[in-house]
């Protein structure tokens, strides 16, 4: 009983994590937004998505794999609606999901460390290879003493604890 407590827990804690990601970039779901739109689908551009993936998003609260698909189809469907919406947070917290829904859900340490070790590869990677975005509008913020040393500082973290969290003698370590 005391497994079941903690997977239902670990759910509510991703569907909350889940929805404060949607909200802090809530434009990014919309269909209405400054930015252009680059959709894969082009039938899918015009649809705002964001009331969406908080409904689906509620819906895994349930705990049945049949919302878990339901929620990770609708992000599926944004993404391919724009291609800016291909964000690895809520991808990684959808898969999260997956391992505390279903009928016999257990908390798969693997899937965990899979999901986040993947986000952090991605996130350092995407600095690296984007460094426009996040020199111009990141760093700065740091002011010049701390802000150029960070823009080689994080994203080489950041793919540092990507591969101790995968690679398999450093899994415990991270």
């Amino acid at each position: 009983m005391r497994a079941e407590t903690e997977l239902r827990a670990f759910r509510v804690a991703l569907v909350a994590a889940q929805l404060v990601t949607l909200a802090s970039c809530w434009p990014l779901w919309s269909a209405t937004r400054q930015t252009p739109l680059l959709p894969t689908i082009e039938a899918l551009a015009g649809v705002s998505f964001g009331p969406l993936l908080v409904l689906s998003a509620l819906a895994v609260l349930h705990g049945s794999r049949a919302a878990w698909a339901l929620h990770l189809g609708t992000l599926a469907l944004a993404m391919l609606g724009d291609a800016h919406r291909l964000q690895p947070a809520p991808i990684s917290i959808a898969m999260l999901l997956a391992a505390c829904t279903g009928p016999r859900a257990a908390l798969d340490r693997a899937l965990v460390q899979a999901s986040l070790g993947a986000l952090w590869l991605a996130a350092g990677a995407g600095k690296l290879l984007a460094r426009g975005g996040f020199e111009t509008d990141v760093a700065p913020a740091f002011g010049a003493t701390l802000g150029a040393p960070l823009l080689w500082l994080v994203p080489w973290a950041e793919l540092a604890l990507g591969v101790l969290v995968l690679a398999g003698p450093t899994r415990r370590l991270a």
